[in-house]
C-alpha cells in the first residue's frame, strides 16, 4: 500500500505515489514536472516573418479570421470606451493638430523606408573584392590629403622661420606691415 502525498507544482495540485516516486527512483529515472515550453528568442526580423505567416494563416480560414476580426472589434471598443483613444470630432483643435503632425512624420518615415528598402533591390550586388579595393582606395586618399596638409604647415613654419632669420626682427616687422 503506497502512501499518497500531494505536492503542489506552479499552482496546481498534483497526487503522486510516493511509492512510485520510490521505484522510477531506484531505476534512474527522474519525474518531470509539465514545464511551458521556453518561447524561443527571436530577432525582430524572425519575429516579424512569424506573426505574418500567422497572419496569412488565419486570414486563409474563414472561420477563424471571421473570429479574429470580431475579437479585434471588441478590443477597439473597449479601448475607445476606457478613453485612451479618443475620436477626433472629441479632440481639442491643438490635440487634432499634434494628431496629424505625428500622422505625417509617421507616413513620411514609412515612405523613406519603403523608398530605401527599393533602392536597396534595384541596386547590383556588389563584389567583395571590389569593396575591399574601394575601401583601400579610400584610406589611401585620406591618408594622402592629411600628409600634404601637414607638409604644407610645415613649410609655412618653416618658411617664417628661414625668413625671420634672414632679416633681424625690427626689419621682420616692417615688412609684415
Amino acid at each position: 500500500m503506497g502512501t499518497t502525498r500531494t505536492i503542489n507544482l506552479r499552482g496546481k495540485d498534483r497526487s503522486e505515489s510516493v511509492k512510485s516516486r520510490q521505484e522510477n527512483a531506484r531505476k534512474g529515472k527522474k519525474i518531470k514536472a509539465k514545464a511551458k515550453k521556453a518561447k524561443k528568442s527571436r530577432s525582430k526580423g524572425e519575429k516579424a516573418k512569424y506573426y505574418r505567416e500567422y497572419r496569412e494563416r488565419v486570414k486563409a480560414d474563414p472561420v477563424r479570421n471571421a473570429l479574429n476580426k470580431k475579437k479585434e472589434q471588441e478590443r477597439w471598443a473597449r479601448i475607445v470606451a476606457s478613453g485612451r483613444i479618443k475620436p477626433v470630432g472629441e479632440m481639442s483643435k491643438r490635440e487634432q493638430r499634434i494628431s496629424k503632425k505625428r500622422s505625417r512624420e509617421s507616413s513620411a518615415k514609412f515612405y523613406r523606408k519603403k523608398k530605401i528598402q527599393q533602392a536597396k533591390e534595384k541596386e547590383p550586388t556588389v563584389q567583395p573584392e571590389s569593396l575591399q579595393k574601394q575601401r583601400a582606395r579610400k584610406k589611401v586618399k585620406k591618408q594622402m590629403r592629411s600628409t600634404t596638409r601637414k607638409l604644407k604647415s610645415l613649410e609655412t613654419k618653416l618658411g617664417k622661420v628661414f625668413f625671420r632669420n634672414l632679416f633681424p626682427y625690427s626689419c621682420f616687422k616692417k615688412l609684415q606691415e
